[in-house]
């Protein structure tokens, strides 16, 4: 069931000594009036500490030189009480025959979310405010935030894959192509070597023979009388040579393996470092083209949820950058579409509480005053509009802390 303001009782709450309250009807807009100081913002502070508690209770609620600061408000079903002592504050919300709830804060809670939300207030709020605002009233079915954040994780992903692609694809560039035959492995130059000394020392051995031979030779022609021993050593030596090959000609043909490996090798690794580089290039743009995908369904989610989102006002919407207002910046509305607005969203958040609240009200004028009238005898609402001296005829003056006798129930 809908609730309304039907009476608000405050003694030594901030600047306030004595306020009485009684709404002229369940809806309509009551004016606030009075010198600055005088009280006016202490009843709607007084009206957002007695319904929400919390945050909306002063650091100092009691007014100076008093022991004891409370607030009563009463709506249809519910008698709401809050004291403020020394010693801390306490809560009690009881029905019209007495019973008292043992959860009053939670009963509360339900039936306003966002009381006291100010018209103008939002219309100040910065464009992130705005948007925060905006969503706890009316959820889109997405976390914006974590969108946001993972849309900007997404987009930083695709824009290092991107650099990461270019800088390689620079790189390849300036490789030259590998031309000829490129061989299937690095040749090992190492292992030739060895096998060329190896071979050279055979050679070594094999001179070695020749040399001995030679003097054999020699020794036979000068020593005939020798003949048959140095014929058996002949004899041996020439088997030895027989048996022996001249490794000549696979010196040469190492020698041409050596010379020609160092160039195979480098077409080679050449050829490697390309092949790799062309791996790379392929993981960088697959890298990149995922971030796309990813971050396109991101943006794509967002879209689709705000598009889904029911905002109380037509031609109220998010983009990237802030709230909406027939496709255009809501901070170029008009004043008296921007009261709409926050009228709207004030009720869409309290939906059962019908009650909301402007500050400093003296900045709106005729035209902004008659849209306030119109909205809260069309949808039903309470609004109490904070004004400097408005003389207008119901107006509840507030004097030093006490509401003066207007004749209306108040005094």
């Amino acid at each position: 069931m809908k609730q309304h303001l039907i009476e608000l009782k405050a003694s030594n709450f901030k600047r306030l000594v004595a306020v009485h309250i009684k709404p002229d009807g369940a809806s309509g807009v009551l004016r606030l009036s009075g010198e600055n100081e005088a009280g006016k913002s202490s009843v709607l502070d007084a009206l957002a500490a007695v319904f929400k508690g919390g945050r909306h209770v002063p650091e100092q609620p009691i007014r100076r030189g008093a022991r004891k600061a409370e607030i009563l408000a009463e709506t249809e079903d519910y008698i709401i009480t809050r004291t403020f002592t020394a010693k801390g504050g306490t809560i009690t919300v009881r029905d019209r025959e007495g019973r008292q709830y043992s959860s009053p804060q939670t009963l509360l809670d339900k039936m306003s979310s966002t009381l006291g939300f100010d018209p103008l207030a939002f219309a100040q709020m910065s464009k992130v405010d705005q948007v925060k605002a905006l969503l706890e009233v009316c959820p889109v079915g997405i976390d914006l935030e974590k969108n946001a954040a993972e849309t900007k994780a997404a987009y930083d992903e695709r824009r290092d894959h991107a650099r990461d692609f270019k800088a390689l694809e620079a790189r390849l560039e300036g490789m030259a192509e590998v031309t000829g035959d490129v061989p299937d492995k690095e040749v090992s130059v190492s292992e030739l070597t060895r096998t060329l000394t190896g071979l050279q020392t055979e050679q070594r051995l094999y001179g070695d023979l020749l040399r001995l031979c030679g003097a054999k030779e020699a020794e036979v022609a000068d020593l005939r009388e020798r003949l048959v021993g140095a014929e058996a050593d002949l004899e041996t030596l020439t088997k030895e040579i027989a048996e022996a090959i001249d490794p000549a000609d696979k010196i040469a043909a190492v020698q041409t393996k050596i010379d020609a490996a160092e160039s195979d090798n480098q077409r080679y690794r050449d050829a490697v470092k390309r092949a790799d580089l062309l791996q790379e290039i392929g993981a960088a743009k697959e890298k990149a083209e995922r971030a796309d995908a990813r971050l396109e369904k991101l943006r794509t989610a967002r879209t689709e949820a705000l598009k889904a989102a029911r905002f109380p006002v037509p031609g109220l919407s998010l983009d990237d950058d802030g709230v909406l207002l027939d496709d255009l910046p809501f901070s170029q509305a008009a004043d008296s579409k921007k009261i709409r607005v926050g009228l709207a969203l004030a009720m869409a958040g309290s939906p059962d509480l019908r009650l909301v609240f402007v500050r400093n009200g003296s900045l709106l004028g005729k035209a902004a005053m008659q849209t306030l009238d119109e909205m809260a005898e069309q949808h039903d609402l309470l609004v109490l509009v904070e004004r400097v001296d408005d003389e207008t005829p119901g107006a509840i003056e507030i004097v030093d802390g006490c509401t003066a006798g207007n004749g209306d129930g108040n005094e």
